[in-house]
């Protein structure tokens, strides 16, 4: 079997008012989370 290759997909932080962790006008990685798909 051939494996789909994997996009890469990432964001742009714009706002941090409620995560403090996160840095303004920073582009992160969007990693895969089955558990939080499945939350919506």
């Amino acid at each position: 079997m051939k494996e789909k290759p994997s996009e890469s997909r990432f964001a742009l932080c714009i706002e941090n008012s409620e995560y403090e962790d996160l840095e303004k006008r920073k582009i992160y990685q969007i990693l895969p989370d089955a558990e939080a798909a499945q939350e919506g």
